[in-house]
């Protein structure tokens, strides 16, 4: 597997599947279940959203933000502070892994 972007590891964990980039609350019924949420940063309006993904990936973000104690209650994999080459690196429909223990995106 190849690395294409580390992070900061917010909530343990592996998951692999497709990328879903959503850019705006208002692009999320592009999420489908059991996609990679990958997006700038979310609030509790991302919650649905949250919920439907199977793991989450943010440009923005540290420890204490929204996706990252939302995710480890979820017990999801999450990956925060991406930067925003997470967009330039990613595409809709791009199989990885997400490692939350490490903090990295791979490409499978």
């Amino acid at each position: 597997m190849e690395e294409l972007i580390s992070g900061i590891p917010a909530s343990c964990g592996t998951f692999s599947g497709k990328v879903r980039i959503v850019r705006s609350l208002e692009e999320g019924m592009k999420l489908q279940e059991g996609e990679i949420l990958v997006t700038k940063c979310t609030d509790p309006g991302w919650m649905d959203l949250l919920f439907k993904a199977g793991a989450v990936a943010t440009a923005s973000g540290g420890m204490l933000s929204h996706p990252a104690i939302i995710c480890r209650e979820l017990s999801k994999p999450a990956i925060v502070g991406l930067t925003e080459k997470v967009f330039e690196l990613l595409n809709d429909g791009m199989e990885v892994l997400v490692d939350g223990n490490k903090g990295t995106i791979f490409k499978i």
